[in-house]
């Protein structure tokens, strides 16, 4: 429940996760974004920081292993469980 929920509030911020947008590089507006992200969720900043690094990492390898090459069959792999809710990441990617 806990990560449904931080990847619903770190969606509000695309300064977290989006390289075009132009508040990417303000350290301090992501600072103030995590704490209110961390107040949402009564949790550390820090710790929704690790966790999201995680989901985001575990996105990335998701969608990597879906990818064939040219010449390969059609990957049957398992969706990854939080796949539909990170899609608003892929083209941050």
């Amino acid at each position: 429940m806990l990560k449904e929920k931080l990847i619903e509030e770190v969606r509000k911020y695309p300064l977290l996760y989006d390289l075009r947008d132009p508040k990417y590089s303000d350290v301090h507006k992501k600072e103030k974004a995590w704490n209110e992200i961390a107040i949402v969720l009564s949790q550390p900043a820090s710790e929704c920081k690790k966790i999201w690094q995680n989901l985001r990492e575990y996105h990335r390898r998701a969608i990597k292993k879906k990818a064939t090459k040219s010449g390969q069959s059609a990957n049957t792999n398992k969706k990854w469980q939080y796949e539909t809710e990170m899609s608003f990441f892929i083209t941050t990617l």
